[in-house]
């Protein structure tokens, strides 16, 4: 998972999952995606506090077949494939 904190730069989530738990620095997460969602959905909103929404472009989709983290995570084929 990809934190981007204008103030911190790269980050990895922690286990306290969206909403920050006890971060002090949540508030400042620009984009927080964990590409969470059911088996070939083609959106997702990202758990930063500004909950943006993304459609996947191409093929791409969020597979549960392997996920490093949660449930779910977003499959690229390497062609044409974009948020």
């Amino acid at each position: 998972m990809l934190m981007l904190n204008r103030f911190t730069g790269f980050g990895v989530r922690r286990a306290s999952g969206g909403g920050g738990g006890t971060d002090p620095h949540f508030a400042n997460v620009v984009l927080l995606l964990g590409f969470e969602g059911s088996d070939g959905s083609t959106s997702t909103t990202d758990e930063s506090p500004s909950a943006h929404s993304f459609t996947f472009n191409g093929n791409s989709q969020l597979d549960t077949a392997q996920a490093a983290f949660g449930v779910s995570s977003c499959l690229f084929d390497g062609t044409g494939d974009y948020l």
